[in-house]
């Protein structure tokens, strides 16, 4: 974790986002497919008749990626970000300020376990060496 926010970076990636339709969709009852549940009626990907419709994704992912940009490249916080397009979806549509609502919470909420984790190094410097034998399989 301190790695991800402790290296400088010209390019970050899509926060917390998923690439639209490609680990899961959401198809409503009128057979409109959208990325997921979380962005009804704001980013419809196609139809259950013609399918999924890539140039919709390719304007999703643009729209989000032209409107953050300038505010991620300069976040501290932005490589460990679990912002996606949910977060910024206001009244069936993108808003930036919705997103930037988001972003502080999600910057308190990381400071919140940075605090955490220094108070518990502070009182134990040993108290996450269990982490070094843990495997992941």
């Amino acid at each position: 974790m301190l790695r991800k926010i402790a290296e400088p970076y010209d390019v970050i990636g899509l926060n917390g986002c998923c690439i639209p339709g490609l680990r899961k969709f959401f198809v409503f009852t009128d057979g409109r497919i959208y990325p997921c549940e979380r962005v009804m009626r704001a980013y419809n990907i196609g139809n259950i008749d013609k399918g999924i419709e890539i140039s919709k994704i390719f304007n999703i992912i643009e729209e989000y990626t032209v409107n953050s940009k300038n505010d991620c490249i300069n976040c501290w916080a932005a490589k460990d970000c679990s912002a996606c397009f949910a977060t910024a979806v206001k009244n069936n549509r993108f808003d930036i300020e919705r997103k930037r609502e988001q972003c502080e919470v999600i910057r308190m909420a990381k400071h919140f376990d940075f605090v955490t984790y220094a108070t518990i190094m502070e009182a134990n410097p040993n108290a996450f060496d269990f982490t070094k034998d843990m495997e992941i399989t």
